[in-house]
């Protein structure tokens, strides 16, 4: 026989469904097929729902405003099996196909098949036990994540993220598992216990509007903990590797601000491109390298949501190689060493220098907003002076120093009471008590006094100012002694040039010869003072006088001219 059913309304029950006597209910199914072979039920209302069903063949088809169904079911004691050839979700365009199996005795079920939704073909399992579920998920290639990324319960700016800005030719869903729970008749998704990752090929990263993108032959995308983490294959940033570079989406759960952390990793020069990263997220780090590479590393927390109380978090952590390295335009020869950058502050540790004319290791801060540092050379020497001549020698000194970049570069050296000025034209060295550094002057016989040095190439240096002697060398007339000597001068690879009293005396160590105009000397003293007697490298002195008088010990020659060999 055939039935056939035009129109059917179902009223409401109270009572909530139970597949207690399902067995009785199936076996009252299978009985009707004793009598009808085609069953046809059109226009079910039921539940604000209209359903069709046909009985035909053991195929069950069922289609309702939100769904069609298809597929047979047996049974096998307390077991029911079935498959289903066809069940299309209509609104979100899903298409499911599988086998499935009900233990009524235990209330499990089983289910596993292909599934067609948001542009992605895949396979699926899933068990019930009680009112859990378990599921686990699988994909083939597929070319677009955005579908299924607009159902999903993730923010707006997440999923901009993974949707906007990045871009690739292939998604393959590797695996996604998870589970949940059956709540008056609604499946609540357990979001702990997500899990996934998918192969990502061909990528582009999109990380920052104003800077090129990062590239990766392909990427691990994994959920896990309600973070999302890109594990990157062979990236680059405009063809340097980023080899080690980590980037991760976490807290994506409600309850906390969803933060992007960012974790470069660059072997790199810092140069313009290493700079033009930094300042697009206003890092203003006053760093840059020539000559070598560095490892850089940037690491950036960055939260999805703007809010005043949410900010960039940045730590810079970067490992020197040899090079030539500038902090606001210092330059520095550098053979090692790290450099960081964590709240406002660059941290130097142990960056070893070595220049022609001094080598050492610095350590120290740096406070990028007041712009000055304060720092320590552990000196291993410095040397300042001609090639043959040397006027300063240090060796194995701790110097601490505060530099001040906000104008020109400022050294202070409170130690040596010394002061460092990089301007425009010239290096100028301050030397404000020579007594401080008297230890480390060469063939400088001097007690105290003040001088200002300049270099342009710290190969020529010139000299100015006033040196003071306890002792008294040189004489005006009527016996006027001088113990403070206005000076003046070159330091070259040559020699020094010393000049003192407006030029009235010059001194040339090249020639090793001083000149003399009107200035009485008192020249026993003065061949004492300088050791001019015992110095090995000195092999003569000669003294040239004009209008001069000549005190030794007790005698005084007066003449207008003489010349002096010692």
């Amino acid at each position: 026989m055939t039935l056939q059913v035009d129109n059917i309304i179902i009223p409401k029950s109270k009572s909530k469904p139970s597949l207690s006597n399902m067995d009785t209910t199936f076996d009252n199914i299978k009985y009707l097929f004793t009598f009808f072979d085609y069953i046809e039920l059109k226009n079910i209302y039921f539940n604000d729902n209209k359903l069709n069903i046909i009985i035909a063949d053991d195929i069950l088809y069922i289609s309702s405003d939100d769904y069609e169904i298809a597929g047979n079911i047996q049974r096998e004691g307390d077991n029911y099996l079935a498959n289903v050839s066809m069940l299309h979700i209509k609104k979100d365009k899903i298409n499911i196909r599988g086998e499935l199996k009900y233990s009524l005795k235990n209330d499990t079920l089983e289910i596993s098949g292909d599934f067609d939704a948001y542009e992605i073909k895949g396979k699926f399992k899933a068990s019930k036990i009680t009112n859990i579920i378990n599921f686990s998920l699988s994909s083939d290639t597929f070319t677009t994540l955005k579908p299924l990324m607009e159902k999903l319960p993730l923010g707006k700016i997440t999923k901009s993220w993974i949707v906007d800005k990045i871009e690739a030719k292939k998604y393959t869903l590797r695996s996604l598992t998870g589970k949940g729970e059956i709540e008056d008749g609604n499946f609540k998704i357990d979001f702990d216990a997500l899990k996934g990752d998918a192969f990502i090929e061909d990528v582009k990263i999109y990380y920052k509007e104003e800077l090129s993108p990062v590239l990766a032959e392909s990427l691990v995308l994994t959920y896990e903990n309600y973070g999302l983490h890109f594990d990157l294959e062979n990236p680059t940033y405009e063809n340097r590797s980023l080899e080690g570079s980590k980037v991760s989406i976490i807290d994506l759960q409600k309850t906390h601000p969803t933060t992007l952390n960012l974790d470069l990793s660059i072997k790199t020069p810092i140069d313009s491109v290493v700079q033009k990263i930094l300042k697009a997220y206003k890092l203003n780090i006053p760093v840059e390298q020539k000559n070598a590479k560095a490892d850089v590393s940037v690491k950036l927390k960055i939260p999805l949501k703007k809010s005043t109380k949410n900010k960039i978090s940045v730590f810079v952590n970067i490992d020197l190689g040899e090079g030539d390295v500038s902090i606001h335009k210092v330059k520095l020869p550098v053979l090692k060493g790290n450099v960081q950058f964590d709240k406002g502050l660059i941290v130097l540790k142990n960056v070893d220098l070595k220049d022609s004319w001094y080598a050492g290791r610095v350590n120290g801060t740096i406070d990028v907003k007041s712009k000055k540092a304060k720092l320590a050379l552990n000196a291993k020497y410095i040397s300042i002076g001609g090639k043959t001549e040397k006027f300063f020698v240090m060796k194995n000194k701790l110097l601490p120093f505060v530099l001040d970049y906000k104008k020109n570069i400022t050294v202070d050296i409170p130690i040596l009471n010394m002061k460092m000025v990089n301007r425009p034209k010239d290096f100028l060295i301050q030397v404000k008590e020579i007594r401080k550094i008297k230890p480390y002057l060469k063939n400088i016989y001097i007690d105290n006094g003040a001088l200002d040095i300049t270099t342009k190439d710290f190969k020529t240096y010139n000299f100015k100012g006033k040196l003071h002697r306890k002792e008294c060398l040189f004489y005006a007339k009527k016996d006027v002694h001088y113990t403070t000597i206005p000076c003046s001068g070159k330091v070259t690879k040559n020699g020094v040039d010393f000049y003192a009293f407006d030029k009235r005396l010059h001194f040339n160590s090249g020639k090793s010869q001083i000149d003399i105009k009107n200035i009485d000397i008192d020249l026993k003293k003065l061949l004492n003072s300088t050791d001019m007697v015992n110095n090995k490298r000195v092999k003569k002195i000669v003294i040239l006088g004009q209008n001069s008088k000549l005190k030794y010990d007790k005698y005084t020659i007066v003449t207008d001219n003489y010349k002096i060999k010692s």
